[in-house]
């Protein structure tokens, strides 16, 4: 993680009414620390703090919502998301909410279809405790790939997870390049993001064991990158 210093004058945020918050973007992550003390100013100078869930929400980061890992006092007013919802949206607090109701919407007022697949993705997400898991297999993540970093210097470094979302750079792209193509070789089907990073997304089916087992298989691939 990064530790961020929140440095700007009180000046600057008295002009900002909207601050938009993106969680883990591009997979650079900032502490929970930092979060907290941005909610503070946005609490401090009157603006409004919007939090971008596209990616983080629905049980990706071991809890329903990244922003509930921040134990803040008080929750952001805006929380958007999409992707594992199966439909894109967002909900506010009272206090921002428009009256009378439905001054802002759309002709069809979203799509049946995908309500209904949003409605029983978080069915099943609340019956199987997928939270739970995804805290469970972001701590196998936490175990696994710190190791392979201290074992193999020369290849990898700077892992940072949490959740079903986890990072590590590559020393290089070339190294990288190498890593990813080796892997697909053993059987793991691994993504990149930015110069060097890899990155891993998984379903909210993905378990310790499936973390496990690309450890495994990075593991192998960097033995023989060292011996070649």
């Amino acid at each position: 993680q990064m530790s961020f210093s929140l440095s700007l004058t009180a000046s600057f945020y008295s002009l900002l009414y909207w601050f938009v918050c993106f969680v883990f973007e591009g997979d650079k992550y900032a502490s929970v620390e930092f979060f907290a003390e941005l909610r503070d100013i946005c609490l401090k100078h009157g603006s409004l703090m919007i939090v971008d869930e596209v990616q983080t929400g629905c049980a990706v980061t071991g809890e329903r919502w990244a922003h509930e890992n921040w134990r803040l006092l008080v929750p952001p007013d805006i929380v958007t998301f999409a992707k594992r919802f199966q439909v894109g949206g967002f909900y506010m607090a009272p206090h921002i909410r428009p009256s009378p109701a439905y001054r802002i919407f759309n002709t069809w007022m979203g799509d049946m279809t995908r309500l209904a697949l949003c409605k029983k993705t978080i069915e099943i997400v609340q019956r199987d405790n997928l939270a739970r898991l995804g805290y469970s297999t972001g701590k196998q993540f936490r175990t696994n790939l710190p190791l392979l970093q201290r074992k193999y210097p020369q290849f990898l470094e700077n892992f940072r997870g949490s959740g079903f979302m986890a990072a590590i750079d590559a020393v290089t792209p070339e190294i990288r390049s190498e890593i990813v193509r080796r892997a697909c070789q053993e059987g793991a089907n691994i993504g990149v993001c930015g110069e060097r990073t890899i990155r891993f997304r998984p379903s909210l089916l993905f378990t310790p064991m499936h973390v496990r087992l690309v450890a495994e298989i990075l593991e192998s691939v960097c033995e023989k990158m060292k011996a070649s």
